[in-house]
């Protein structure tokens, strides 16, 4: 596939910020008019968020004109989805018409509000969704690959192509979908799960058994269903959705090549299924409990075999199966992880191979279930061969792991089987003692207070109180009580009637330990407020230092346009607010970055008077010769408000 990057990827990714940036656009020539009056009519006047953007009314969904967007980029690889009857009535991909086509499709794209907005005499802008009952739009834009593939030519190739694709795009989009055939669509999102290391943002699969273009298809409903998830539910985690269902990728399975449910998770429930409503299961949601940033591991290891046990099965076949170059097998067995223990001659083989460095994982070839601790003398026989147990791994994520972990260099060779053991991704079930009960035990005294007492109902309840008790407690209580709330089973990224979550209110508190538990057990921290903040924005308003540097260590980042940010910057500067001028620093703003009328900080500044911070960023490069859009310069604003006491380069302004 030829990779996404050069001049396209920057174009769409311009194409992507136009929506904010016409908002912005629509008050530039106000702007232009009110020239440079008094000081304090310029200050209140133009900088005010007010004036710079429209205000977005959250609860219209249906409104065309203002809405809290949500961008989603498309990879289209191809597969059935996209493909065409060519001359002799067989389904092939055609190129460059996707997009086309889901223009035409008003369930797909809101062409009328797409042209209020873009005014694109060329077609080639973003597609919109049209409103649905979500808070957000969803804005998205497709890129191609070339050529378009069958899933059955898919190769590690193209699996490191679209890791390095998501990397270089993934500041700049709230999601993604990729567009991809069935046959081989497990084994692509099994091995994504992999690479994409300390995952933030929803990476969703999907594609169909027939094409979208045909009359009667699943394409549309999955393409929709894909788009919502990714826009507007943050599921931090390489999914599939397929026939009303999101699944965990790397617990995915196709089981139907001919019926619109294609495709099974067999160990675990769907993260959330879409009916009349969109039911997400929170609790199933993969939690990682690390403080990194995002991150590519873009090799993977080829020199894999599959050996499925079967009776009477040749010594010498199954000795090819593990001669050099192999380094790493996966073994499917009978049951639990059981292989004949009256064939010492292919146990001996496995000895061997062991010895050599060969890494033999065990799954199951019952498609529910798995291995798991020996209770047959069969299965111990394996055990004792140095044959690691696979728990119920899927057979596409366990070639996927295994092809990952041996790719790890740095991983002696005791770390990598330790590590197929445990679960890096959700991807396999630990089975543990049974601990104390997850269910609240105060949900459950307030329930039987209120008369109720099925389960559904304590359910609602539950869901009813619980964020509002937890956000409470994130805000007046010790950490420890919001750990032990956590621990009996509270969602660490639970949001109130304003989508503020627990890490919201502790970023804006600057309870840098309350943050870094919430982020250890799990927090989201590229969830959105009602206004559309991140608890990193939140420590950014705050001026909370130490708060801003660990959500970046831990993969936050500003998802904002040069406008928005030049707004910031000059607001920090009307404030008199040196934190929040530092905390936007942190991030790696661009200090001189302008506001929509092109003034930076620093004209700001000056007409506020504020020394402190003049001298702040005439240390970080921003000049007094810098005009506006205006023309007008620090230096000409100094003057004009006859500020005497202001110095520029050692001499006084007259």
């Amino acid at each position: 596939m030829v990779p996404f990057g050069g001049t396209l990827e920057k174009i769409l990714i311009r194409e992507m910020l136009k929506l904010k940036q016409h908002f912005n656009s629509q008050v530039e020539d106000e702007a232009f008019r009110i020239g440079v009056p008094e000081p304090g009519t310029v200050l209140a006047g133009c900088l005010t968020s007010s004036r710079i953007l429209p205000a977005v009314n959250a609860d219209s969904p249906s409104d065309t004109t203002h809405f809290v967007e949500s961008r989603v980029l498309v990879l289209y690889t191809g597969g059935t989805i996209g493909m065409m009857k060519n001359d002799q009535g067989a389904l092939a991909p055609v190129p460059y018409q996707l997009e086309h086509k889901l223009r035409s499709f008003p369930h797909l794209h809101d062409k009328e509000c797409a042209d209020r907005i873009y005014r694109n005499p060329f077609g080639n802008s973003p597609l919109i969704l049209p409103a649905t009952e979500e808070r957000k739009r969803i804005v998205y834009c497709v890129y191609e690959y070339e050529p378009l593939l069958d899933s059955c030519n898919m190769t590690m190739e193209e699996y490191r192509q679209l890791a390095l694709d998501l990397e270089r795009c993934y500041q700049h989009f709230d999601g993604f979908v990729i567009l991809h055939g069935t046959d081989t669509l497990a084994y692509t999102a099994s091995a994504l799960s992999f690479m994409l290391q300390d995952l933030g943002k929803p990476v969703v699969l999907t594609g169909s058994q027939i094409p979208i273009f045909e009359t009667r298809s699943d394409g549309r409903d999955n393409f929709l269903g894909a788009l919502i998830m990714a826009g507007n539910y943050v599921i931090p985690e390489v999914t599939i959705f397929f026939n009303n269902k999101l699944f965990r990728g790397n617990r995915t399975t196709k089981i139907n090549p001919h019926d619109f449910e294609a495709f099974d998770s067999p160990n675990l429930p769907p993260l959330a299924t879409v009916g009349i409503t969109i039911k997400v299961e929170s609790s199933l949601i993969f939690k990682p409990t690390s403080i990194r940033r995002f991150s590519v591991h873009s090799q993977l290891c080829q020199n894999l075999s599959v050996i499925r046990v079967f009776p009477s099965m040749a010594l010498k076949a199954f000795q090819n199966s593990l001669a050099p170059p192999c380094e790493g097998v996966v073994l499917h067995t009978y049951g639990s992880g059981n292989m004949p223990n009256n064939r010492p001659d292919l146990l001996e083989a496995l000895k061997d191979a062991n010895d050599r460095g060969v890494i033999i994982l065990n799954i199951t070839q019952c498609h529910k279930g798995g291995t798991g601790a020996a209770a047959y003398a069969t299965g111990q026989a394996l055990l004792r061969n140095g044959v690691i147990p696979g728990s119920d791994m899927t057979p596409e994520t366990a070639i996927s792991k295994l092809s990952y972990v041996l790719s790890k260099s740095e991983w002696p060779m005791e770390m990598k089987k330790q590590k197929l053991m445990e679960s890096l991704r959700g991807e396999l079930t630990k089975y543990e003692v049974a601990g104390p009960s997850s269910n609240l035990v105060f949900i459950t005294a307030i329930g039987k207070s209120l008369g109720l007492t099925t389960s559904q109902e304590l359910e609602h309840l539950r869901e009813a109180i619980l964020p509002c008790i937890l956000n409470s407690a994130t805000q007046i209580a010790e950490v420890s009580h919001v750990q032990d709330i956590i621990d009996q089973g509270a969602d660490p990224s639970t949001s109130d009637y304003d989508l503020r979550t627990p890490i919201h209110i502790a970023a804006s508190e600057g309870n840098l330990r309350m943050v870094e538990m919430l982020l250890q057990k799990g927090a989201r921290i590229h969830e959105k407020d009602r206004n559309g903040h991140t608890a990193l924005q939140n420590a950014i308003d705050f001026g909370h230092l130490d708060v801003v540097k660990l959500l970046i260590q831990a993969g936050a980042h500003l998802p904002l346009t040069s406008n928005e940010i030049g707004l910031m910057l000059c607001t920090a500067a009307l404030r008199d607010d040196i934190r929040q001028l530092q905390a936007l620093e942190l991030c790696g703003v661009d200090m001189t970055t302008p506001d929509i009328t092109g003034r930076n900080a620093l004209h700001v500044a000056v007409l506020a008077e504020h020394q402190t911070v003049i001298e702040f960023l005439k240390a970080r490069n921003l000049h007094l010769d810098v005009p506006d859009k205006l023309g007008m310069k620090p230096s000409d604003l100094a003057t004009m408000i006859e500020q005497r006491t202001f110095v520029m380069g050692g001499k006084r302004i007259n």
